[in-house]
């Protein structure tokens, strides 16, 4: 049985130390990014009209259109991914009703074993001071005699 490593570093302020380098690390990342797309844009400024077929749009900078283009991709595939999380989260949702549901009836089950122990555990003293412990199968025989 393979165990999981244990953690080593579960301070607060390691903790926080780690929430504050992720966040300096994507800072400095959207800084990258915006200084590319700001050297893109001042290199590229022809101005070039886009011809959609059946639609022209007025002259812009090439700039303008690429930067254009890739925002309305991120947007594009962040609403396809939301109805995937969507499906997601609504068949976690599902799953934990069933687990709850599996729990209370465990529960019920685990109560109703424990009574039945209980009274199977009873013991009632016999007339010569011997303990019986009392059974469906001793009060079957009890019966017959």
């Amino acid at each position: 049985m393979v165990r999981p490593a244990p953690r080593r570093f579960e301070s607060d302020a390691y903790l926080s130390f780690m929430r504050f380098i992720r966040n300096l690390l994507t800072f400095l990342l959207l800084c990258g990014v915006l200084l590319v797309g700001l050297l893109f844009a001042v290199q590229n400024t022809d101005l070039v009209p886009l011809d959609l077929l059946v639609f022209q749009l007025s002259e812009r900078s090439v700039a303008l259109w690429v930067l254009l283009a890739f925002a309305l991709g991120g947007v594009i595939g962040m609403l396809t991914n939301m109805g995937l999380v969507l499906r997601l989260r609504a068949s976690l949702m599902q799953a934990k009703r069933k687990l709850l549901a599996a729990e209370k009836t465990q529960l019920k089950e685990q109560t109703q074993v424990e009574e039945r122990t209980r009274q199977a555990d009873q013991v009632s003293t016999s007339g010569n001071g011997h303990q019986l412990v009392t059974t469906p199968a001793t009060e079957k025989s009890a019966q017959l005699e």
